[in-house]
């Protein structure tokens, strides 16, 4: 019909209602190692807001409106934690050895192993370091 209707964005990779600091952190964490984060975390948090805003004002929403930016960084400063669980829980999947992946549909959850990528550990040991410099841990 010729109505307004309300939609909602749904993320189906994870869904659940939260932030949108949260898709930034998953990318970070599950896709840069420590030398890029060092030197683009905060250009990588302002152009995620500035996107944002430009969508936003697409569809004719104002961004302080919505979500300022003090708002969003404290969201930020404040969802790090998911950063580290995303990276702690999806680090054996991103790196599991090329050429070997459990086939989940025949292994039993008990039988299953990974063989994990030469840089798996330097991931972690970047990540817990940065967690600890900041003092998240």
């Amino acid at each position: 019909n010729d109505e307004d209707s309300e939609v909602i964005l749904i993320d189906f990779q994870a869904p659940f209602y939260g932030s949108p600091v949260t898709d930034l952190l998953y990318f970070i964490y599950t896709g840069t190692d420590g030398k890029f984060r060092k030197a683009h975390m905060n250009n990588l948090r302002d152009l995620y807001h500035t996107e944002l805003t430009k969508m936003l004002e697409y569809f004719d929403f104002d961004i302080n409106d919505v979500y300022p930016k003090k708002v969003y960084e404290k969201d930020f400063e404040d969802s790090l934690d998911f950063g580290l669980m995303v990276a702690l829980y999806l680090s054996p999947f991103v790196f599991t050895a090329e050429n070997y992946f459990p086939d989940f549909s025949k292994d039993t959850i008990e039988d299953i192993s990974y063989t994990m990528d030469d840089r798996y550990e330097e991931r972690i040991t970047e990540i817990v370091e940065e967690y600890l410099q900041w003092g998240i841990l």
